[in-house]
């Protein structure tokens, strides 16, 4: 999978949230939680791209730079075409996980705690140079500090999709308000 395919998850899902704003810089810092949860819980990373050091924080090149003309502003339409159903449900449950967990948080704060003392981005981050951050120091970093904040067990299926049998699955504590019929229904074009 695409680094591009994860973002537009997060795009396609923000799009059927009730007053939330999903900017380049929180797209780029979900992409790293992403990344973090899935080498932490399967040993195995989500896409293939690199992550970098950049001074706002972990970004992936490529996909900042197709959104870069929206600025600070909402990106409200995916790249490309999406479909949910080339997901499975292991990553529909780390894109949620990661969602419920920071999709809350203004983009400062993302930064913030994409910062700390000791993260991967913080052991290579240089103000001259945007540095890889190595899949491994993710992986480590996720499973011994951050992957304690995950419970997958919170995460239930609410019905299944009507052009085919896959589940859907969110978070339980998440808000009944929210519009989830575009996962149940199917993609959209």
């Amino acid at each position: 999978m695409r680094a591009i395919d994860i973002a537009n998850f997060f795009i396609d899902y923000n799009a059927h949230c009730i007053d939330d704003t999903i900017t380049n810089l929180k797209l780029n810092k979900l992409l790293y939680f992403a990344q973090g949860y899935s080498l932490a819980l399967y040993n195995k990373p989500l896409f293939s791209e690199n992550i970098e050091a950049w001074h706002y924080g972990p970004v992936v090149a490529d996909v900042y730079h197709k959104f870069k003309s929206n600025n600070k502003e909402n990106i409200a339409h995916t790249y490309g075409k999406f479909s949910i159903d080339k997901f499975d449900n292991n990553t529909i449950e780390i894109l949620l996980a990661v969602i419920n967990d920071y999709g809350k948080y203004s983009s400062s704060k993302l930064i913030e705690i994409t910062h700390e003392k000791g993260s991967p981005w913080d052991m290579v981050y240089n103000e001259k140079a945007n540095n890889i951050i190595p899949n491994n120091s993710i992986k480590d970093y996720f499973k011994n500090i951050s992957i304690n904040k995950l419970n997958l067990d919170k995460i239930e299926t609410i019905g299944k999709r009507e052009n085919n049998n896959k589940p859907l699955l969110l978070p339980a504590d998440w808000d009944d308000k929210e519009d989830y019929s575009i996962y149940l229904n199917g993609s959209k074009n």
